[in-house]
């Protein structure tokens, strides 16, 4: 005989009760019973915790899995926090760890990682975003409201082109971008350009002392729609070069 059970979460399990069990005296049936409940008993009961439902959204329960550094609603655990730094620190040749979740990319560019939560506190919302950036710095980050990864810069004369700038889990810096922070020194303006597959394009103007809190809500400068994700190149402070083009990135060009 087969009995199917109905197990939670939402399962079912079909069980091969011995012909031997199902018929005959009344000490056999109490036998078949006590076989079913055994083997009730051995499959799982509980449906999976919100936090684990949470967590597999955010890179799987594993401590290991892929993590989301754009965009995940969670912290990373200390293994897939330290995966992200050093799949940096591998394509970027003279980068260096100086913190546990920064990395110095080369002079004047430095990333933040979000950090590793304590272990066994994940929650939804426990990415806590960056809503500071220090003074003399020029700020950004992968999510609105100054959330996800960040990276800050500070070098004049640095041209950055972040298509060939790596990002922390594959890929790199190009078309991330969806926040901004200026508190440089005062009369000091920041410029972020697109590159069109022919030429680049200034999309944005970001004068010291102001910010952009989603760049979702902005329009660019060269009037092609919002500048958010679309950011592939940027000026930092001092003179402008005309035309602009970058000089300087921090990874092997893809």
């Amino acid at each position: 005989m087969r009995v199917t059970l109905k197990l939670p979460p939402g399962g079912s399990h079909s069980l091969a009760i011995p012909w031997r069990f199902t018929r005959g005296t009344r000490a056999a049936r109490l036998a078949a019973t006590v076989a079913l409940g055994l083997a009730v008993a051995a499959f799982p009961s509980h449906p999976a915790s919100a936090s684990q439902v949470t967590a597999a959204k955010a890179g799987g329960t594993s401590a290991t899995a892929p993590y989301d550094f754009a965009h995940a609603a969670v912290p990373p655990t200390s293994a897939q926090l330290q995966a992200g730094i050093n799949d940096v620190l591998r394509r970027t040749p003279g980068a260096r760890q100086i913190n546990a979740n920064t990395i110095e990319m080369a002079p004047g560019f430095y990333v933040g990682l979000p950090a590793a939560a304590p272990a066994g506190s994940r929650t939804a919302n426990a990415v806590s975003p960056r809503a500071t950036c220090s003074s003399g710095y020029l700020c950004v980050w992968t999510d609105a409201a100054y959330g996800g990864t960040f990276a800050y810069f500070q070098t004049c004369g640095y041209e950055w082109d972040l298509g060939k700038s790596a990002f922390p889990g594959g890929g790199y810096w190009n078309d991330r971008i969806s926040s901004i922070s200026n508190p440089q020194t005062t009369g000091i303006v920041s410029y972020f350009y697109n590159w069109t597959g022919s030429y680049w394009s200034q999309l944005l103007t970001v004068p010291a002392g102001t910010h952009r809190r989603n760049l979702a809500l902005d329009s660019s400068d060269d009037g092609s729609g919002s500048p958010n994700d679309r950011i592939d190149g940027m000026h930092v402070c001092g003179s402008v070069p005309d035309p602009w083009q970058p000089n300087h990135w921090a990874a092997d060009p893809p």
